[in-house]
Parts: C-alpha cells; sequence; structure tokens
C-alpha cells in the first residue's frame, strides 16, 4: 500500500495512517445496514448499493473541520504537499492523530484484515491488538513481526483467488461471524507507469487485488452470513486510485 510511502515513514508513520483508518472507521458505519438484515441473509440495502452512512462525536476522528478545509474542492494528491500544507494550518487533526482517535470502542470485537503480514496491514493489527480486538489476519502468508502479535493467522489465501476466498477463508472462521472487516491486501507497480511501458498484467493484476478483492470477500462473507449485526466494512484505497496520483508518485 503506498500509504507507506510517504513522508510520515517508519513505525510514527505507520502509527498514524493505522489510526486514521481504524478512528474512520468508528465514524462511517459502512455497513451499517446489516443490522436489520435476517440471520444468514444479505440487506436488501447492500444488494440495492444503498448502504447508510452515520457518524460519531464521541470516538473515532471527530468531524470537526474548519471553514477552509471545507471549502477544499479535492484532497491535494501530493502526500508531501498536504502535509505541509497542514503544518502551515496548524492543522492538529492531520499533524497529531491522537487528538482525535479513541480506539477503546474496539475493545472485544472480531476483526478480520487481509495483507495484514507487513506495513500498513501490520499496524492495523498491532492497534487492533492493543485495543483487545480478536483479531484475524487472512492472507498468502504470514511474517515473524505478524506471528509476533499473537493473533490468529489463515496462510494460503490470495483474494484473487476465489476457490481460497470461498473455501479456506470461510472454513477459517469457524462459523463465527466477525464484526468488522478491513479489506487492507493491496498492490502497486513500483515503476512510474507511463504510455511508453504500460503492462496489461499489471494493471489487471492491481485491479485483482485492489478493485475485485474486496468486493469478492466481502461478498462471501456477506454469502455466508459471518458479517454480524451492526458489523462494519472498510476498503483501503490508495494514491494508485488517482489520476493525479501517477504524477507525485510520492
Amino acid at each position: 500500500n503506498c500509504l507507506s510511502r510517504t513522508r510520515l515513514r517508519g513505525r510514527q508513520g505507520m502509527r498514524v495512517w493505522s489510526s486514521l483508518i481504524l478512528g474512520t472507521l468508528a465514524c462511517a458505519y459502512s455497513a451499517s445496514a446489516f443490522s436489520s438484515a435476517p440471520s444468514g441473509g444479505i440487506p436488501s440495502s447492500l444488494r440495492s448499493g444503498k448502504l447508510g452512512v452515520a457518524s460519531s462525536t464521541r470516538s473515532g476522528l471527530r468531524p470537526s473541520l474548519s471553514l477552509k478545509m471545507e471549502e477544499r474542492k479535492y484532497s491535494l494528491a501530493d502526500q508531501v504537499a498536504r502535509f505541509e500544507r497542514a503544518k502551515k494550518e496548524k492543522n492538529e487533526r492531520f499533524l497529531n492523530i491522537d487528538s482525535v482517535y479513541d480506539g477503546s470502542y474496539l475493545k472485544g470485537k472480531r476483526v478480520m484484515i487481509t495483507g495484514g503480514n507487513k506495513g500498513l496491514g501490520l499496524a492495523i493489527t498491532a492497534e487492533l491488538k492493543s485495543q483487545g480486538a480478536e483479531v484475524v489476519v487472512v492472507g498468502r502468508q504470514t511474517s515473524p513481526e505478524l506471528d509476533a502479535l499473537g493473533v490468529t493467522v489463515v496462510e494460503g489465501v490470495d483474494v484473487t483467488d476465489e476457490d481460497a476466498i470461498k473455501g479456506k477463508l470461510i472454513d477459517a472462521l469457524g462459523g463465527k461471524g466477525v464484526d468488522i472487516l478491513i479489506n487492507n491486501a493491496g498492490y502497486f507497480w513500483e515503476e512510474h507507469e507511463t504510455l511508453d511501458n504500460l503492462s496489461m498484467k499489471e494493471d489487471m493484476k492491481q485491479i485483482s487485488i485492489c478493485a475485485l478483492g474486496p468486493l469478492h470477500v466481502s461478498a462471501a462473507l456477506a454469502n455466508a452470513g459471518l458479517i454480524n449485526d451492526g458489523g462494519r466494512i472498510a476498503i483501503i484505497s490508495s494514491q494508485a486510485g488517482s489520476a493525479e496520483g501517477r504524477f507525485t508518485q510520492n
């Protein structure tokens, strides 16, 4: 995930990004429609694509943006420039994540995350664990750093492998649902891509992992009735999804 490519590098950088994502998850009830779903079924709102969104001022990131920020039409794709702007504006919400983040809501929650063996996924997993969540990490392989956290790890599952998703991933849950699903597994071609070196193979690989992967993992859990009532689904994207991102790639 290219979030790890910003100037906010290292342990502190990953702590900021993981807290930002989990804080946002507290505010955005991405799968709130599951609360009205019959046992083992998929809510009609999910089938129609109309998911409810709610916000919270008690925990997570509080929606307290300045007028100047509200007037912006879009976020800067240049992450370094975005960080510099935040410093100039003394944007406490951006510069000090602990001033707005409260992860206590995660205690006792069962959370599944894909691609949690390194980088941002590992940082999110560590934060989930520290907040008292029951964590299940799914991916192709584990890592010494992930093993050291003492969470449940399900290896041998590629988010582009439909059989593995519907088989090994579902079986590993043992019929016990999750409160939160975090689709974190991602891929970004390291080369600076231009019209001169376009690669169909690389482009399709990225689309399969970053776009279709979350869709199929989420659908598999929903169809198996493994998203608990009131459950939430998070899908992490990156700068790679921005047209402007290709001109910055920092």
